[in-house]
């Protein structure tokens, strides 16, 4: 959260990544080498899916003494040096319209992270 404790402040992470049908072993994206990326950057707009904040974010943060619910699957999100594969249904990857040439509609995938450094 930022100061105001308003918005969400987005990381900037450096990580390694592939995206995979469920049914394929071949990437649809993919970045073998460790690379930067930011949710507020317009560059990757189409890696970029819900299965992204729950990898990433926490399942909840601390407010003022309370605990408030957010949407990771891990309990502090990811660190530097995590690693996870996710199977995600497609609702939280590109739901019932896919993407052209790359995702069938109505498509899981399967998401796996190296988070090399965390900003």
């Amino acid at each position: 959260m930022n100061a105001t404790q308003t918005n969400v402040v987005y990381p900037t992470w450096k990580l390694k990544y592939s995206v995979k049908l469920l049914t394929s072993d071949t990437p649809v994206f993919s970045d073998t080498e460790g690379s930067t990326y930011s949710l507020t950057s317009n560059d990757n707009n189409n890696i970029f899916t819900y299965a992204w904040l729950v990898a990433f974010f926490p399942a909840r943060y601390s407010l003022n003494g309370s605990f408030i619910p957010y949407v990771g699957l891990t309990e502090k999100g990811l660190k530097k040096g995590s690693k996870i594969k996710l199977v995600v249904p497609s609702i939280y990857a590109y739901g019932s319209t896919g993407l052209s040439g790359k995702v069938p509609a109505n498509s899981p995938l399967v998401y796996e992270f190296e988070v090399l450094d965390i900003q």
